[in-house]
């Protein structure tokens, strides 16, 4: 980044390359090199050359040739089938730096049904995570599945397609009673109580009996 003025032409050689420098050729602000097609680091030197025949110091780029389809793994309730959470925060890690954006834009929810599921979708770049988080609360006992389309990392690299999971939303329940041993008669009826919580407003309860009845001989 000399301050060299009127620059005309300009040249460059991969560090490493044994051709050396290529031929002067007219200034631009883009330049176009072929690279090895193999995965791995190379840096590029560049100089200036101005109309007086003035030659800049060289400058450095160094850049990473990225061929390495990106992994995708579910977490929390996409790992485990089940959330116990109306508006469940939705994650998927990913094996390397993607592109915010295309998270964005290729991650969908669907129900049962095929509808699409509103939501918000973010990407944190230090943890490498995606997150999809419903904009309503979901059906309870209902199963949803996280699609992803055209999802890429930096390099353009994209997701194997189709890639997705499902889980259903059911609530967590507890059911609390004290331990008694009570005598009844035959035809009689005996009043057993109970607490219970987590049991969302109209869901339908079923009830489970076990009789044990004891002989005696007199």
């Amino acid at each position: 980044s000399d301050s060299l003025s009127d620059v005309t032409e300009m040249r460059w050689q991969r560090i490493g390359d044994l051709i050396g420098w290529s031929a002067w050729q007219p200034y631009r602000r883009e330049l176009t090199v072929s690279i090895p097609d193999d995965e791995g680091p190379y840096s590029l030197l560049v100089e200036v050359r101005n109309g007086l025949g003035l030659v800049s110091s060289p400058g450095r780029i160094d850049l990473f040739l990225d061929r390495t389809m990106p992994l995708a793994s579910p977490i929390g309730a996409l790992r485990s089938g089940l959330t116990g959470r109306s508006i469940p925060s939705l994650e998927v890690q990913f094996s390397e730096a993607m592109a915010p954006a295309s998270w964005r834009s290729g991650v969908r929810l669907f129900d049962v049904a095929g509808s699409a599921i509103l939501g918000t979708a973010t990407y944190d770049m230090v943890t490498q995570r995606g997150r999809f988080i419903p904009a309503n609360p979901l059906v309870l006992g209902r199963t949803y599945a996280l699609q992803i389309g055209v999802v890429a990392d930096l390099a353009g690299n994209r997701v194997l397609p189709g890639d997705g999971w499902s889980f259903a939303y059911k609530s967590r329940t507890f059911v609390t009673a004290a331990p008694s041993a009570v005598k009844v008669k035959a035809g009689s009826t005996q009043v057993l109580r109970a607490t219970s919580s987590g049991v969302p407003s109209g869901a339908p309860i079923e009830r489970s009996e076990e009789h044990t009845s004891e002989l005696q001989s007199h």
